[in-house]
């Protein structure tokens, strides 16, 4: 079967998007160079998973190689007793993960980030309300440095009693290693802290609220700070709530306004957002269509983060596949490389595909082989060095990591 698309007797060309805009495309430029297979590398120990149902939830690079990846697994038969966990990779193999959590509630969305000294900060949102469990209420967070771990502290108590259902989180680190989280409030609009030396330090809220928070690492190593959501606009003219994917930035005075990459007809998911080696931001995510699947994987650009591209398919859309978990990041040449999963009623596969400095993209190829279909778990990073790290499970249960030089 071809890599995209339905089963036919003979075979078929794959023909990827080209970048958006309002003339016809650029003149054909150069060809994308031929991209190095994927290095399998290390598999994670799952000794410490204490149920079938874990996954992976985010991945952060650090000095050295280093490597540090937060899990979520369940305590008991029923999914609200989850925990957090953590496992580091140090060059040549995963510790076994451990748990960081020692809190008695349900703790949820953790993310990692590391700081200029290599440490690794792990947030988490935990429900202490026994009477909703499903609620968070607290967001904690836990230092790992040379002499273990921190004691938890707790960055923000959600002043509602019941606490927050939609629980929301990113944290990333900039170029002088402070640590920045947003997170959902009850109140809708975004709230942020800044770790400076060892203290937590509160910043004006976003002028806007959302899910399905990322920021934009490149850009943040840069020192800049940039994140993609999504939320729905609502207005007297556009009363229906459909998802649309939405860009945020501080600048020197503070939060600018959100700006629209995408008024969605139906349903946005899982957006990512890297700024490349030319300046040009990048946008994917996938988009579920009126049939209830996530057929579209779709891609925009924009050179000045506030007018967007109109958005292209990265892929063809097809009918018998949902994508999901797109992923960005730069390599060493500062070029874009996208992560995702193809998923088909036979087989669950990572693809990789490089930006050709155009819009366009090179044949998405395998990270790995197809397995039978299991989980949507993937997680993508770059070291200092502009080597890729992908982490995804496997049906197995184990969570492979495979690399690609910069």
């Amino acid at each position: 079967m071809a890599p995209f698309g339905r089963r036919r007797a003979v075979a078929r060309t794959l023909v990827l998007a080209v970048a958006a805009g309002c003339g016809p495309p650029e003149a054909p430029g150069p060809p994308v160079e031929a991209i190095p297979a994927w290095s399998p590398v290390a598999v994670v120990p799952a000794g410490a998973f204490t149920s079938p149902r874990h996954r992976v939830e985010d991945l952060a690079a650090g000095p050295g190689g280093t490597l540090h990846a937060v899990f979520t697994d369940t305590r008991g038969p029923v999914s609200r007793w989850n925990r957090v966990l953590y496992a580091r990779f140090d060059g040549r193999a995963w510790s076994p993960p451990e748990p960081v959590d020692d809190t008695p509630g349900r703790s949820h969305a953790p993310r990692v980030a590391v700081d200029g000294a290599g440490r690794a900060h792990v947030f988490w949102w935990e429900g202490m309300n026994t009477a909703r469990p499903g609620h968070g209420t607290h967001l904690l967070h836990r230092a790992r440095g040379g002499e273990g771990w921190s004691a938890p502290d707790t960055v923000y108590r959600e002043p509602a009693p019941s606490g927050l259902m939609d629980l929301q989180l990113a944290a990333v680190a900039d170029a002088a290693g402070r640590v920045h989280v947003v997170h959902s409030r009850a109140e809708g609009r975004l709230g942020y802290a800044v770790r400076e030396g060892e203290a937590w330090r509160a910043g004006a809220q976003a002028p806007a609220g959302g899910g399905y928070l990322r920021w934009d690492r490149p850009a943040a190593r840069a020192g800049r700070l940039e994140l993609a959501y999504v939320a729905a606009q609502v207005s007297e003219a556009r009363r229906s709530a459909n998802n649309d994917l939405w860009t945020l930035a501080q600048g020197a005075d503070g939060w600018r306004a959100p700006a629209p990459v995408h008024l969605a007809p139906t349903q946005t998911l899982d957006p990512a957002v890297v700024t490349d080696g030319q300046g040009v931001r990048h946008a994917v995510w996938t988009e579920r269509t009126a049939r209830g699947r996530v057929e579209r994987l779709l891609h925009s650009t924009s050179r000045d983060g506030v007018r967007w591209e109109v958005p292209r398919d990265v892929v063809p859309p097809s009918p018998d596949a949902d994508f999901y978990a797109p992923r960005l990041e730069l390599d060493a040449q500062g070029r874009v490389n996208l992560l995702f999963l193809r998923s088909t009623a036979a087989s669950v596969v990572p693809f990789h595909a490089r930006g050709d400095g155009r819009g366009g993209w090179s044949t998405p190829r395998r990270v790995a082989p197809d397995e039978p279909s299991g989980r949507l778990d993937l997680e993508l990073a770059a070291d200092a060095g502009g080597t890729l790290h992908a982490l995804w499970r496997g049906v197995d249960g184990l969570y492979r990591h495979a690399r690609l030089p910069g």
